[in-house]
C-alpha cells in the first residue's frame, strides 16, 4: 500500500502566516480573531471535502490471467461500475497483467474474452470508504490513500481437453390429473464454478489493517461463451446439456436449479378454508430442490351432482295498518282526571293537566279528531270549584223591613238552563229598610258544580226596589270529566280549553300514545314463489325510543263489514302459515279463531306501539343436497356424506359426473333417489336418503389426482472426469401449491 504526500501543507502555512501577520497590526481585536477561524474552518471542511472525494478514487485493480501458469496475453477485460454504469476497458499485457488506475470504490461487473478461451464473467465489490485504509485523519485534516486490490484466475480453453459434459432431461408434475410428467418452461441449470476455477483474489481490509472479506462476490462466476456452466433447458424436450470445467482425477460440480413457479392443473374442492364444489382448475404452485411437497387433494374423478334446488321466495309483505283507539285517555283515570298537576306517564299514554285558575264561568273543552271518527269524537266537561272572596253592594234598594236579615245568593246557570243557587251571607237592613252599601267579605265553602255558563248575584225578595252589586269569584277545574271515550282514534289529539275568562288558564294535552295496529298477508309483490316459509318479526316502542323485536300476533276474525273479534295468540306467525298458489295464507287448520268460511283471517301485532310498527320478512334460504360417491374397484357403490336439501318442491335426482377437464375418468354408472316425503302445508319434498344403484359404471377413481412427488435430482455435488459424458435427469415433482388447498374434499 503506498500513500500520497501531504500536499496541503504549503496552503496551512500560508493561511497561518497570513494570521500572525494579520495580529501585529495595531488594530487587531476579538472580532477579527473569531473571523479568521471562522474563514479558516471553512476553508479547511472545503479542503476535507476534497480530500473525502479523492480518497474514493484512489483504487488500483490489477487481474492477472493464466492458462496452467503461463500467461494469457492480449485479452480484452472490460469493468462496468454498478452504481453509475461507467466503463472502463483495458487488455492484458505479455505478463496477462491488465491494470485499472485510479478507480472508484463500490462494486464492478468483470467481463473477459480471449482468443482460443471460453469468456467469463464475475462480480467484485471493494467496498465503501473507510477511515484508516482509505484515508486518514490527522489533526481534522483529511489524507488520502492509495489502495490497490488484485485477482489472479486460470482461464478455460475451448478446445474441451479439460471438459466434461453434463445432460439429461428435466420433468415437472404441472398436470396432476395424469401420470405422465411434463415439461417446466423457459428455466436455465447452472454450474456452480466457485471452487472449480483457479481464481485468487485478494481481501479487503478493515480500520485494523486485517483482510476479512474477499473482493470476489460469491456465485457470480460465469462463463458467457458456449454451453460452459450453464444449460437451457428445452421446453418440449426437456432436454438439456452443458460443459464443466474437469480433470482427469475428477471433479466436483455443484448444478444449480432455480425454483419454478407455474400454473398446476388439479382437483380440488377447497382454497384456504373455504369449501368450493369439486372441480379441476389450475392454480399457481413453486417447485425447487427446497420445496417439500404437500399432500395433494384426495379429490374422486366422478361427484354426485344432484338437481338444481329452486331458486327460494321472495317479495312477501305484510303491510301495517294503524287501528284506532277505543279510547283517548287511560283505564287508571276511569274517565275523571282530578288530580293536579297531573304529569303521568300511564301505560300506552303520556297525559299531562293542569286546573288554572281565576275563571268565572266554565271554559270549553273542545277535542280534535281525524275525519274517520268524526262521529264518535270523546267528549270532556271541565267541572269546577269555585271560591267566593266578596260581596260589594253598590244602591241599598229599598222597601225591606227596618232592620230585615236579608239573604244573599250565588245562582249559577247549568246545562239546559238549570239554576243552582249557592248561599254567601245574610246582610241586615237599616231602620229606613235598605241595606247599607260598601263591600262585604265572605267565608264561604268552596263551592262543586258541573258545567257553569253564568254566575249572578241574587238579593232576598223586596217589595220595593232590589238592590244591585258586584261578586268577586273566581273558579278553577275541579275535575275533566270525561262523559264519553271516544273511539276510532288513530292520532294523537288535541285539547284546546277556551273561555271562562281566566287569570290562568287550565291545560290538558297527551304529548304520546301508543297504538295498536294490524297487518294483511301481501302476495302481490311476490317475484319468486315460495316454498319454504320465511320468518316473521316486527319491531315496536312499547315507550317512546324504546325498540323492541317481537314475533307474538293475534289471529282475528274479520267479516264483511269490517267487525272484528280478536282470537288467540300466534306465535311465531310462519307455523300458522300455509303456502298456497305459491303465496303465503293463513293455516285455517291450525287457527282456532276461525268461525266459519265466510270470515276472514287478520293478524294483529299483539302489543301497542308508540312507532309504526315494521314487520320484519326474513325470507328464506333454499339448500341443494349434496354427498360423496364411494368407490370400490373402480365401480360406484354408494353414496356418504349425505346433506339434504331443503327447498325442493318435487321429487329430483342425482347425475354421476366426471369432473370437467379430466382425461382419465369412468363411466356408466346410475342411482336413483326413491322415499320423498311432501309437506301439505309447504309442497316441500324432502328426501328420505334412499337411494338404489341401478349400474355401477366402470373405471372410476378415489384419486382425480396422482400422489406427492418429491424433488429427484442430485443433492449435492457431483463428480466429473475429464472427457466424460454424465447423464443426470431432474424431476421437480408435484411442488407445492401457493394456497391452502387441504388434503381431501
Amino acid at each position: 500500500m503506498k500513500r500520497i504526500k501531504n500536499t496541503f501543507a504549503p496552503i496551512l502555512l500560508a493561511l497561518v502566516f497570513g494570521l500572525v501577520t494579520k495580529s501585529c497590526k495595531n488594530d487587531f481585536s476579538e472580532e477579527d480573531v473569531l473571523q479568521s477561524q471562522k474563514e479558516l474552518t471553512q476553508e479547511q471542511a472545503k479542503e476535507n471535502a476534497a480530500a473525502i472525494t479523492l480518497a474514493s478514487g484512489l483504487l488500483d485493480y490489477s487481474i492477472t490471467l493464466h492458462d496452467d501458469e503461463s500467461p494469457v496475453a492480449e485479452a480484452t477485460i472490460t469493468i462496468t461500475n454498478q452504481k453509475d454504469g461507467s466503463v472502463a476497458t483495458t487488455t492484458t499485457d505479455q505478463n496477462g497483467n491488465a491494470l485499472f488506475v485510479d478507480i472508484l470504490l463500490g462494486g464492478y461487473h468483470v467481463a473477459v474474452s480471449a482468443t482460443s478461451f471460453a469468456n467469463f464473467s464475475y462480480m467484485v465489490d471493494f467496498g465503501s470508504l473507510l477511515e484508516g485504509v482509505h484515508y486518514q485523519n490527522i489533526n481534522n485534516k483529511i489524507v488520502p490513500i492509495e489502495t490497490s486490490e488484485a485477482s489472479k484466475i486460470e482461464v478455460f480453453r475451448l478446445d474441451g481437453e479439460s471438459a466434461a459434459t453434463i445432460k439429461g432431461v428435466v420433468s415437472i408434475e404441472t398436470d396432476l390429473t395424469n401420470s405422465a410428467p411434463e415439461v417446466p418452461q423457459d428455466i436455465t441449470i447452472r454450474a456452480n464454478l466457485d471452487a472449480e476455477v483457479n481464481a485468487q483474489h485478494s481481501r479487503l481490509e478493515n480500520s485494523n489493517g486485517v483482510g476479512n472479506t474477499s473482493i470476489y462476490i460469491e456465485g457470480s462466476f460465469t462463463f458467457t461463451q458456449g454451453n460452459i456452466g450453464i444449460a437451457l433447458v428445452d421446453n418440449t424436450s426437456g432436454e438439456y446439456s452443458m460443459q464443466v470445467p474437469a480433470n482427469v482425477k475428477g471433479t466436483e460440480i455443484e448444478l444449480l436449479f432455480p425454483l419454478v413457479e407455474a400454473g398446476q392443473r388439479l382437483a380440488y374442492s377447497n382454497i384456504n378454508g373455504a369449501d368450493e364444489a369439486p372441480q379441476v382448475g389450475v392454480l399457481p404452485a413453486v417447485f425447487g430442490p427446497d420445496i417439500t411437497p404437500t399432500t395433494t387433494p384426495a379429490i374422486p374423478n366422478v361427484i354426485a351432482e344432484f338437481d338444481p334446488v329452486p331458486l327460494p321466495g321472495r317479495g312477501f309483505t305484510m303491510p301495517i295498518e294503524r287501528r284506532g283507539r277505543n279510547s283517548i285517555l287511560p283505564a287508571q283515570l276511569n274517565g275523571l282526571i282530578d288530580d293536579f298537576p297531573i304529569e303521568e306517564d300511564f301505560p300506552n299514554v303520556k297525559f299531562r293537566a293542569t286546573q288554572g285558575s281565576g275563571y268565572q264561568i266554565s271554559p270549553t273543552v273542545t277535542i280534535t279528531a281525524p275525519e274517520s271518527v268524526i262521529d264518535t269524537i270523546a267528549g270532556i266537561h271541565a267541572d269546577m270549584l269555585w271560591d267566593f272572596q266578596s260581596i260589594t253592594i253598590t244602591d241599598g234598594g229599598s222597601g225591606y223591613n227596618p232592620f230585615q236579615d236579608v239573604f244573599v245568593r250565588a245562582r249559577f246557570t247549568l246545562e239546559d238552563d238549570m239554576t243552582s243557587d249557592v248561599f254567601l251571607a245574610i246582610v241586615e237592613a237599616d231602620g229606613s229598610g235598605s241595606l247599607p252599601t260598601g263591600i262585604i267579605d265572605l267565608n264561604v265553602p268552596e263551592e262543586f258544580t258541573h258545567q257553569v255558563f253564568d254566575v249572578e248575584l241574587i238579593f232576598g225578595a223586596t217589595p220595593g226596589t232590589l238592590p244591585t252589586g258586584t261578586l268577586t269569584y273566581s273558579g278553577k277545574v275541579d275535575v275533566f270529566h270525561v262523559y264519553y271515550a271516544g273511539f276510532g282514534y288513530t292520532t294523537v289529539p288535541d285539547f284546546e280549553i277556551s273561555g271562562g275568562d281566566p287569570t290562568e288558564p287550565a291545560t290538558l294535552e297527551v304529548t304520546d300514545m301508543a297504538f295498536r295496529h294490524f297487518t294483511e298477508l301481501d302476495n302481490s309483490t311476490i317475484s319468486q314463489p315460495y316454498v319454504l316459509l320465511p320468518e316473521i318479526q316486527y319491531t315496536y316502542a312499547n315507550v317512546p325510543g324504546n325498540k323492541i323485536t317481537d314475533t307474538r300476533f293475534l289471529a282475528s276474525n274479520l267479516n264483511e263489514d269490517g267487525d272484528f273479534s280478536v282470537g288467540q295468540i300466534i306465535d311465531p306467525l310462519e307455523d300458522y302459515l300455509k303456502v298456497e298458489d305459491h303465496g303465503l295464507d293463513f293455516n285455517k287448520s291450525v287457527l282456532n279463531t276461525v268461525g266459519n268460511s265466510g270470515k276472514k283471517v287478520h293478524a294483529y301485532l299483539d302489543q301497542m306501539s308508540y312507532i309504526t310498527p315494521e314487520v320484519l320478512i326474513i325470507e328464506p334460504e333454499h339448500e341443494q343436497t349434496t354427498a360423496s360417491v364411494i368407490i370400490k374397484d373402480g365401480e360406484i357403490t354408494g353414496l356418504e356424506n349425505i346433506y339434504v336439501g331443503r327447498g325442493y318442491n318435487s321429487a329430483y335426482g342425482l347425475t354421476l359426473k366426471t369432473l370437467d377437464g379430466l382425461t382419465e375418468a369412468g363411466s356408466g354408472a346410475t342411482i336413483a333417489l326413491t322415499g320423498f316425503l311432501e309437506d301439505l302445508v309447504t309442497t316441500e319434498h324432502t328426501w328420505s336418503e334412499n337411494y338404489t344403484i341401478t349400474n355401477p359404471g366402470s373405471g372410476y377413481s378415489e384419486h382425480a389426482n396422482i400422489a406427492e412427488e418429491p424433488f429427484s435430482g442430485p443433492v449435492g455435488a457431483i463428480t466429473v472426469k475429464n472427457g466424460e459424458v454424465k447423464i443426470i435427469n431432474v424431476n421437480y415433482g408435484t411442488g407445492r401449491p401457493v394456497d391452502d388447498l387441504g388434503t381431501s374434499n
